[in-house]
Parts: structure tokens; C-alpha cells; sequence
């Protein structure tokens, strides 16, 4: 389980419950951390927004431009605002529920 995600340098970690670094790989390699749940981590590389998960394996990845702009992500859900929605979508980018943006 991914209890923190640590930018160190050039370097992206997850780290475990008990402060252990489970998986680092180069910052390069995945892009800018967006934000992360217990199970995945949501990074952005160039126009293109990807899950991991805690061995920063790659779970799926769409164009940027499909979902909007990264709002959070919690339990196994994540929230992108696009135009005057906010959409909910899951770990594979399936949308899952879609509100206005009030």
C-alpha cells in the first residue's frame, strides 16, 4: 500500500506504511506527480495523463486533453475538471460519474 509518494531530485519513490521505499524510478521516465491513493499514483507527461501502480508499472494512460485538468484522487477514484464539468473516473479511466462544475 502506497502511504506517501517522495520527489527527491531527479527521483520519484512510493513508500510504504512503515516509511519503506517500495519502487523509485526517474522523474523523467513518468512525468509531473499529480496525485496518489493508497493503490495508484496519477502522473502527466507532456499531453498525456497515466496511472501506476505502487512499482510504478504503468495501469493506463489517455490524452490529457480527453479528461481535463487533474482536481484529486482518492480511494479508488479520481476527479478532472473539463469545461463547466467535473468528472469522476476510475483507475483505468473509466468515467464513473459527471456533475456540473458550480
Amino acid at each position: 500500500m502506497i502511504a506517501d509518494v517522495e520527489i527527491k531530485g531527479s527521483w520519484i519513490a512510493t513508500i510504504n506504511e512503515q516509511g519503506k521505499k517500495i519502487k523509485a524510478v526517474p522523474v523523467s521516465s513518468i512525468g509531473e506527480l499529480l496525485g496518489f491513493t493508497g493503490t495508484f499514483v496519477v502522473c502527466q507527461k507532456g499531453s498525456w495523463v497515466a496511472t501506476y501502480d505502487m512499482n510504478f508499472k504503468k495501469i493506463k494512460e489517455v490524452p490529457a486533453s480527453s479528461v481535463g485538468m487533474f482536481k484529486n484522487a482518492a480511494g479508488q477514484t479520481m476527479t478532472f475538471v473539463k469545461g463547466s464539468w467535473i468528472a469522476t473516473y476510475d483507475v483505468m479511466f473509466k468515467k464513473t460519474n459527471e456533475r456540473p462544475n458550480r
